[in-house]
């Protein structure tokens, strides 16, 4: 997550990031053995380097260079441009929710280093959502909803069924150094490409889109393979946060702390600073967690936001005014990249999964189903479910219909079918969260954390029950 820097130091590092590496040499390197070489320094553990002052002066948070000299806006661009914010209704989330498909390209040493499971890429895919949702029970509950929701892509570049998700062998692109996007990329005007490597010795980068990024093959998110993915155990940098912070710039977001205490008051915080006026100012980034921390007159410094430099449980939040500038930048710079999300004819949403985390309270009603094909058998944990009743419907069907749910529901759920070949498939795992009733505040009764995959993608459809309200 990158330190302010000079603005000519910030120029020569976007175009750096835009522009070819291929003559690049790695500035950063870790042995075999976990000793770590950067800068001319010697670090014994990540733990060594992490807590250098090194790390620290470098800005290696992050790398993301976050210069105001791009190029000039054109029409409602200047509503989120490198000199100013406006945060027009038009840009609020209640307006509707944005989906973004996203390609995670994993990037590996030829010993094994950088190598992630599906399982942790999709946790990071979680966290996003978490995030970017404000999801109730999570840890990013307290933030603001965004309504901008990410999804592995289901259909590659050529329109073939995809995971989302490709892996590559390679020692130069693992150290960050070498033209590796120009090989891997998808068309950046539609897809969110998301690399893992060493991120050259930072944990992440990103390239604004105010740069005029989108299209580029150099466009997109460099995350160090350590900190992508919950629960990564690569303390205190484990719980996903440096891919919510970079994707923060990826949609338009500066520092908290960018050019320090200016203006804070409105209308002058539109277009100084941080370019946005509910973050309070902060003059220079924080580490750990403070309890407390105060650069700027008397305000709190923003230590929870997204966009400051604190460890990932001490992160939390965007501001509402940030929402708007990312739903802005999305719309003005980066407009082939989203869809738009359809709501059912229930109300709730329809979101299509293939392993998602859902939270539904008990007392509503539920119908996960899977794709079309015949023959349909439904698991729980593994266990057929046989018991068809006034409450649970569907068990042989494509559609399985809990009304209502409830907390006993909870649990792992497969369906094994035929498809349009007759070949038997079984779905990857959804794992369903049932909270207890009332659980969740008013007029957020249903909240999920949704992926998709290919020919494995369920359909959730979310309802009220009329005779329970």
């Amino acid at each position: 997550m990158a330190k302010y820097l000079p603005v000519g130091v910030c120029c020569a590092l976007a175009a750096a990031l835009i522009a070819s590496s291929s003559d690049a040499q790695p500035q950063f390197e870790r042995q075999a053995n976990g000793v770590i070489h950067a800068g001319g320094y010697t670090f014994d553990s990540w733990g060594a380097y992490l807590g250098s002052d090194y790390f620290k002066a470098n800005g290696l948070r992050c790398k993301t260079g976050t210069s105001k000299a791009g190029p000039s806006p054109k029409g409602s661009q200047a509503d989120c441009s490198f000199l100013a914010t406006n945060p027009a209704g038009e840009y609020a989330p209640e307006v509707e929710r944005y989906r973004i498909p996203v390609v995670v390209h994993v990037i590996m040493n030829t010993n094994g280093d950088g190598a992630l499971s599906d399982a942790m890429i999709l946790s990071q895919i979680d966290v996003l959502n978490e995030d970017f949702l404000a999801l109730p029970a999570s840890s990013g509950a307290d933030g603001t909803d965004v309504q901008i929701e990410f999804y592995l892509a289901t259909e590659d570049p050529d329109g073939q069924p995809t995971t989302g998700i490709t892996r590559s062998t390679n020692n130069d692109w693992f150290d960050d150094v070498a033209n590796y996007k120009s090989v891997l990329a998808w068309d950046t005007h539609r897809y969110l490409n998301i690399y893992t490597n060493t991120a050259g010795g930072a944990l992440g980068y990103a390239i604004l889109p105010q740069y005029n990024a989108a299209g580029n093959s150099q466009d997109g998110v460099v995350i160090l393979h350590a900190a992508f993915g919950k629960d990564s155990g690569f303390v205190p940098y484990d719980l996903g946060r440096t891919a919510t912070h970079e994707v923060g710039h990826y949609l338009g977001l500066l520092h908290t702390f960018e050019s320090g205490c200016d203006d804070a008051a409105a209308p002058g915080c539109y277009n100084t600073a941080d370019l946005i006026c509910d973050t309070n100012p902060e003059a220079f980034e924080n580490y750990g967690c403070p309890a407390a921390a105060t650069s700027c007159n008397a305000s709190p410094d923003p230590i929870h936001n997204y966009m400051d430099y604190t460890d990932d449980a001490c992160m939390f939040e965007f501001t509402p005014e940030q929402a708007r500038r990312m739903r802005c930048s999305l719309l003005n710079w980066r407009p082939s990249l989203y869809q738009i999300a359809e709501p059912d004819d229930t109300g709730g949403g329809a979101i299509e999964s293939s392993r998602a985390n859902g939270f539904i309270q008990d007392g509503h009603g539920l119908v996960l189903t899977a794709p079309a094909g015949t023959g349909h058998s439904w698991y729980r944990g593994g266990v057929p479910i046989v018991t068809e009743g006034e409450r649970l419907t569907g068990v042989d069907s494509p559609s399985l219909i809990f009304d209502p749910v409830l907390e006993s529901d909870a649990g792992i759920y497969t369906c094994a079918f035929n498809n349009g070949n007759k070949a038997l498939v079984e779905t990857a795992p959804f794992t369903l969260m049932v909270l207890p009733p009332n659980s969740l505040p008013a007029g957020a009764w249903i909240s999920i954390a949704a992926l998709m995959a290919a020919i494995t993608a369920f359909t959730l459809r979310l309802f009220r029950r009329s005779q329970a309200e």
